[in-house]
């Protein structure tokens, strides 16, 4: 489990759960998803959902919001 670097510890998981729950890509998340993608430590099957984010909004499956 890997934790993003906010106040509140968020996990990837919980990242992922409140972006497909929501049907939206926030700037926040899309900032966060990022700083995980450059810290250059993230696992394998995190980078496999954020693909699977990234396809989702490519198809518009989720819609990304400001």
């Amino acid at each position: 489990m890997q934790h993003l670097g906010n106040r509140r510890q968020e996990t990837m998981e919980e990242l992922f759960g409140e972006i497909f729950l929501s049907g939206q890509l926030t700037r926040r998340d899309r900032l966060r998803l990022r700083e995980a993608l450059l810290a250059d430590t993230i696992a394998e099957d995190h980078q496999d959902i954020i693909n699977r984010v990234l396809h989702s909004t490519k198809r518009g499956r989720l819609q990304l919001k400001a």
